[in-house]
This record gives C-alpha cells, structure tokens and sequence, in this order.
C-alpha cells in the first residue's frame, strides 16, 4: 500500500530517495512516498492542505499544489510529473479518463500514457464538478454553472 507521510525538513533533506518535484523556495511541507513502510519517494509543497492520493488500475496519482505526479504500481518508477497551470484541487475518474481539477482549470488525461488529452480553463474559480457520461458540469464559487462535452 502507498501512503504520503510528511516529515521534518531535516529528514526530506537526509534522505537518498528520488526526489520528484521540490521548490527549495516555497516549500514549507515535506513528505515521502512509502510503500509498505519503504520510502520510494520524497515531494515538498508550498501549502498545509494533505495530497490526494488516488489509486488507479496500474499506477498510482498524488496531488498536491500545483503538481500531480504518476507512479507504476510495478516497480514504483515515476510515470510523469505534471506541472499545473492552477493549484490541485482533486482527482475525478469518468469514461476512462482521469481529470484533474484545479482552482480554474479541468485537465483530461488518457491512462495507461498519463497524456494531457484536453484542458478546459475557466476565469472563475471552480467550486465542484459533476462528470455523467461525456457532460462535464461545472459549478463556480460565483454561482455559475457551466456544461462541456468532452
């Protein structure tokens, strides 16, 4: 099982584990990758919000402020670090994709390559989505809704 333990400044910077995205400037939290206890990985973050993990068919997401980073279930080598244009919000599967959403952005991928298919970028900042076959409903913190055909 993968889990996402964070861990004092001084231990992410002892540690000899792969380190998959890391701003030495903005950084305020730190974490590691482990898998059954063994560390895989190590990632900072600038925010105190805890990463969404979410476990897919043959790899494995983990979110968190402007990053999401795909790792093979197999042997644990990283698949893909994307850069986010907004930060993380969370993960939605529907109609086999993978859609990340962010504050003001909804980004498609197509598993088993983690390739951007689509991105959908908005003005205002999104409150929630709703996905129901190929209709992606999203809800505005402003109260407005709008509806895309992927």
């Amino acid at each position: 099982m993968i889990t996402v333990e964070s861990v004092p400044f001084d231990v992410f910077m002892k540690s000899n584990v792969p380190v998959l995205f890391h701003d030495k400037d903005y950084a305020r939290q730190y974490y590691y990758i482990l898998f059954n206890n063994a560390e895989v990985g190590r990632f900072s973050a600038q925010s105190e919000i805890s990463p969404i993990v979410e476990y897919l068919e043959d790899a494995i997401a983990i979110g968190c402020d402007q990053f999401v980073i795909f790792i093979n279930c197999n042997d644990f080598s990283l698949l893909s670090v994307m850069n986010l244009p907004s930060f993380f919000y969370y993960f939605k599967l529907s109609g086999g994709y993978f859609f990340v959403i962010c504050e003001v952005d909804i980004i498609m991928i197509e598993p088993p390559n983690f390739t951007e298919a689509k991105t959908f970028n908005f003005v205002s900042y999104i409150d929630h989505v709703d996905i129901c076959g190929k209709n992606i409903t999203v809800s505005f913190l402003d109260g407005s809704k709008g509806v895309f055909i992927i």
